[in-house]
């Protein structure tokens, strides 16, 4: 295998943000970052993606724009903390809402 340069290398078809919160070791201050779930037309998911493996594996050296939006558009319906919603690739534009896949936001027991 020769890394990310790989051919026949499939891009996914749905992405979704996680954003979880840190604390940084020195100065204590909180921060935000995120986790990306990605998904693919033959229904197979990856889940814990950090963002260098996000690059990778969405190619963002050969499509940058596309990487970017999705990225951008994942982050946008990502609530402060926990599970976004899924959005298409390469628009980062939100998918119609499945119950399994979109949990209301806002609804606790």
């Amino acid at each position: 295998m020769s890394g990310n340069r790989q051919p026949g290398m499939v891009l996914p078809i749905a992405v979704r943000a996680t954003a979880l919160q840190g604390i940084r070791r020195l100065s204590r201050r909180s921060f935000r970052y995120f986790r990306y779930a990605l998904r693919y037309a033959d229904g197979r998911e990856l889940h814990e993606v950090d963002a260098s493996e996000f690059d990778r594996l969405l190619q963002g050296h050969r499509y940058p724009a596309d990487t970017k939006s999705v990225r951008d558009g994942a982050k946008q319906h990502t609530p402060h903390t926990g599970d976004g919603l899924w959005v298409d690739y390469p628009y980062g534009m939100p998918l119609a809402a499945r119950a399994e896949d979109n949990p209301p936001q806002g609804s606790g027991s």
